[in-house]
């Protein structure tokens, strides 16, 4: 039982399921599946292993032992890469997505998008920490310095606001001033 070359959204559904859905997306997509089939069907077709130890088109020799023919073979398969890369870049005019450019450049790299994800969640959360003690901080001088305020200046205590109860998803903001700062009346 083999498997399809490519995902077909105009493919009717045996299950009953709703129709996929359809646009340049979904079509963008298809035409990459496409694409990375071919690439994988040529790199296992023409680096499989041979018997005698050499690897199939590594050194020129194919199924018939010819350069020449080898590179016959090869020619077809390339050409409907190269169709197919032509058809995404047709697709890809047509697409108004934008895709952040680190994500690119990631890739470009090598770099594993999950190991990328991992390592900027670690450093977001790192620096939350880091910036998350420094309000701390701040809210506790905040806190003392308006208690001291309102020891050394008894007559502004009527103005201080007792302090709102913290958010639930993070207890050290939403909250307002303790001491208030009084304009002059005229």
């Amino acid at each position: 039982m083999g498997q399809p070359d490519a995902y077909d959204p105009h493919s009717p559904q045996s299950t009953g399921s709703p129709e996929p859905p359809s646009g340049v997306l979904t079509d963008a997509e298809a035409r990459l599946w496409e694409l990375v089939l071919a690439i994988h069907s040529v790199q296992t077709r023409f680096n499989r292993p041979m018997a005698n130890g050499t690897v199939n088109g590594a050194n020129g020799t194919g199924t018939s032992g010819t350069a020449g023919h080898q590179q016959l073979l090869l020619a077809e398969p390339v050409q409907a890469i190269l169709r197919k890369m032509s058809d995404v870049d047709d697709i890809a005019a047509q697409i108004g997505t934008q895709i952040p450019r680190q994500a690119v450049e990631d890739l470009d790299n090598t770099h594993h998008p999950g190991h990328v994800v991992k390592e900027r969640i670690e450093s977001v959360s790192l620096e939350n920490a880091f910036l998350n003690g420094k309000i701390a901080a701040i809210t506790g001088f905040r806190d003392i310095l308006g208690d001291a305020l309102a020891d050394g200046f008894p007559e502004l205590t009527h103005l201080r606001r007792s302090l709102p109860t913290a958010s639930a998803h993070n207890p050290t903001t939403s909250r307002e001033p303790s001491v208030p700062i009084k304009k002059e009346e005229p």
